[in-house]
């Protein structure tokens, strides 16, 4: 005959033991729903090109860069076809294409802007298809940029003449998401230039 101290015991020792496991499970499941949580969304979508929008417009170049460096992946790239509207403008412009880098793409909006006299930058969403998978959508978009600068005249090169560039730009552009994060992992833009 087991003695009753030892079925206490065996007792307590079950009881302990279920009390950890169940434990372990409530742990278990609000981990879980918290990791599985993550999903990409047109809001979030919306609010990061909110943010490029803003961070762009601001002019700030140290911002800008930060900004890239953290939303877009080292590995992106950054595709433009550029295409002249008004051929009968007084500054020539071609057709032309481009495939930058992460780093290239920051340079190249740093330059604009420090070319500019005046620079203004604003971009909308306009579309978002989601991956099968949540962590992944391909959103389009719309840029309006425009910039007033002083370049030589090509008639007089003792004097500089005030140039209106106006670029509207439409992208799609790939995002996925790490640790919560909506990350560029590529654009493919067409943007179409006047000059005045």
């Amino acid at each position: 005959m087991v003695p009753r101290s030892a079925l206490l015991s065996n007792n307590t020792k079950l009881s302990f033991f279920m009390k950890k496991t169940f434990v372990l499970i409530i742990l278990f499941s609000f981990f879980s729903k918290d990791v599985f949580a993550y999903s990409l969304t047109r809001s979030t979508a919306e609010g990061l090109i909110q943010q490029m929008s803003a961070v762009i417009a601001s002019k700030d170049l140290v911002n800008i860069e930060k900004f890239f460096k953290y939303y877009a992946d080292d590995t992106a790239r950054f595709i433009y076809k550029s295409i002249p509207v008004d051929p009968s403008a007084t500054i020539k412009t071609k057709e032309s294409k481009s495939n930058r880098t992460r780093k290239e793409y920051i340079e190249h909006l740093i330059r604009i802007i420090k070319s500019s006299r005046e620079y203004s930058f604003r971009a909308t969403l306009d579309s978002y298809s989601q991956g099968a998978d949540g962590l992944s959508a391909v959103i389009g978009i719309s840029i309006d940029e425009r910039t007033i600068s002083n370049i030589p005249d090509p008639n007089n090169k003792r004097r500089d003449i005030q140039v209106k560039t106006k670029a509207l730009t439409n992208c799609n552009v790939s995002l996925t998401l790490a640790a919560a994060t909506p990350i560029i992992s590529g654009m493919n833009c067409i943007e179409k230039i006047l000059v005045q």
